[in-house]
C-alpha cells in the first residue's frame, strides 16, 4: 500500500503546476530578457522633446509628463507627435544621456533682441542706482558696505582673504566678521599675508574664530586662509598686486591660466574668481584690462534667470550641460549693447538675485508669485502672473 501511494504521488502530477514550473525555470527568465531587450531599444529611439520636461515611462494608453501648462498626463499618441518634433542627440559617452542641439526649451520664442537690450539695461540701472532688484543694489552688496571702513591700502588683502571662503556661507554675516576682524588689533594680521604665512595653523584658525570670520567650515577655510597667504607670499611677493603684475593686470589672461596661478585655495574656482576680479576693479578701484572678456560664472540662479527672462522658458536648467551656451549668450548680448561698463561680470549680481529673490520656485510652474514687485516682469515668462 504504501508503495502504491508513492506511485500515485510521483505518477500524477498537476498540469498547472508542471507549466508554472518550467515558467519559472525557463520562460520567465525568456520574458525578462526579451524586456530588458525591449525597454533598451526603446532607450536607443526614444528622442525626448524640450517641451517635456520629465517623461518617466511610455505606457500603452498614457505618458505621465510635467509640462509648462500644468497637464500631468497626455494621451500617447499627443506625446508620439511631440517627441517627432524634437532634435537631440545621444552623447557617446553616456549610456542613457541625452544631449540636445541648438538652444533651450522655448529657442522658437525668444525675446527680441530690442526687449533684451531694454531689460539688461533696466537691470543694470536698477541694481546700480536704484530702486534695486528686490531691494538689492550694489551699494548695499556687503562686500561693497563692509569694506568701506577698509583703508584702500588694505583692500585688496581683505578682498582677497574673505573671498577665498565666501562659498556656501552667509555672505551678509561672513563680510561683516571680516571687517570686525580687520578692525581689532588682535586680529588685524590675519590680513597681512606675510604675516599670516609665517604663523601656525594654530594660530590662524583661532584668530578667525575670535568674531566669526570662518566661513561655513572653520577648520577647512583655516587651511585655505594659511596655504593662500603661502602661496602669494612665496609667489607674488605677499600681495595680490604681485598676482596682477605678473599678468600685466589682464583679467581675462589671469581667468584662462587660472589653474597654473599656484596653490591658491578657494580663490581659483570657475565662480570665486571672476567674482573676486570684479570686487578688485569694482570695491578696491584697480584697474583691470579686458574684464568684459570673463564669462559670467553661471550657476543655478545665472541660468534660471536667463531662462525667464530670454529664453522665455520656465524649465528647470541643467546647468553643467548649459553652462558654456549661456554664457556665450551673454558675451553676445553684452557685445550688441555697446555699452562699456554693461559686460557679463557685471550682471552677474543682478542677474543671481533676480533668480535667487524671484524666480526660485517658479521650475516647471505657469505663474510668478513675486511678477508684481519684479523689475524684470515684462520680459519674462510669466509676463501677467501674480
Amino acid at each position: 500500500m504504501s508503495g502504491g501511494v508513492r506511485g500515485r504521488g510521483l505518477a500524477a502530477p498537476s498540469y498547472s503546476i508542471c507549466y508554472w514550473l518550467v515558467f519559472a525555470i525557463y520562460l520567465l527568465p525568456q520574458e525578462g530578457k526579451k524586456r530588458k531587450l525591449s525597454n533598451r531599444k526603446f532607450k536607443e529611439e526614444l528622442l525626448l522633446p524640450r517641451e517635456v520636461a520629465a517623461i518617466f515611462r511610455v505606457t500603452t494608453f498614457i505618458v505621465p509628463v510635467r509640462l509648462p501648462s500644468g497637464h500631468r498626463r497626455y494621451r500617447k499618441d499627443k506625446v508620439e507627435t511631440l517627441l517627432g518634433t524634437c532634435q537631440c542627440k545621444r552623447d557617446p559617452n553616456k549610456h542613457d544621456s541625452l544631449q540636445w542641439r541648438g538652444n533651450f526649451v522655448a529657442s522658437d520664442s525668444k525675446v527680441p533682441h530690442t526687449q533684451v537690450k531694454r531689460f539688461v539695461k533696466n537691470l543694470y540701472e536698477a541694481f546700480r542706482n536704484g530702486p534695486g532688484v528686490f531691494g538689492k543694489t550694489r551699494e548695499n552688496m556687503p562686500e561693497y558696505f563692509c569694506l568701506r571702513q577698509v583703508r584702500p591700502e588694505d583692500r585688496a588683502n581683505v578682498l582677497t582673504i574673505a573671498a577665498a571662503i565666501d562659498y556656501q556661507a552667509n555672505a551678509d554675516h561672513l563680510w561683516q566678521a571680516a571687517l570686525e576682524t580687520y578692525l581689532d588689533p588682535e586680529t588685524a594680521w590675519l590680513f597681512d599675508m606675510k604675516e599670516v604665512a609665517r604663523r601656525d595653523l594654530e594660530a590662524v584658525c583661532r584668530a578667525m574664530s575670535v568674531h566669526g570670520f570662518t566661513g561655513r567650515y572653520p577648520n577647512n577655510n583655516a587651511r585655505f586662509v594659511h596655504r593662500l597667504c603661502k602661496t602669494f607670499t612665496e609667489r607674488y611677493g605677499g600681495s595680490p598686486f604681485g598676482l596682477l603684475e605678473e599678468y600685466n593686470y589682464d583679467a581675462k589672461l589671469i581667468y584662462k591660466v587660472r589653474k597654473g596661478l599656484g596653490e591658491l585655495p578657494g580663490l581659483t574656482g570657475y565662480k570665486i574668481l571672476p567674482f573676486w576680479l570684479r570686487i578688485l576693479k569694482d570695491v578696491a578701484g584697480i584697474k583691470l584690462k579686458n574684464i568684459e572678456e570673463v564669462p559670467i560664472p553661471v550657476d543655478v540662479h545665472i541660468a534660471r534667470a536667463t531662462h525667464r527672462i530670454i529664453y522665455r522658458s520656465n524649465r528647470q536648467p541643467q546647468v553643467d550641460a548649459e553652462r558654456e551656451e549661456i554664457a556665450r549668450e551673454w558675451f553676445k548680448i553684452c557685445r550688441s549693447l555697446g555699452e562699456p561698463d554693461i559686460y557679463p561680470l557685471a550682471l552677474d549680481e543682478p542677474l543671481w538675485f533676480l533668480s535667487r529673490e524671484g524666480c526660485s520656485g517658479t521650475d516647471n510652474r505657469d505663474r510668478c508669485i513675486r511678477a508684481s514687485e519684479c523689475v524684470a516682469a515684462e520680459f519674462c515668462v510669466f509676463l501677467g502672473g501674480e
